[in-house]
């Protein structure tokens, strides 16, 4: 798992790594 900044929310997500492409926006994943 790896944790990815958001900085409009200034959480933190556990994204699979796997099933993350490089190019993915975190947005588009929320």
């Amino acid at each position: 798992m790896k944790i990815i900044k958001i900085p409009k929310t200034k959480n933190y997500l556990k994204i699979d790594i796997i099933t993350l492409e490089p190019e993915d926006s975190v947005d588009e994943i929320l």
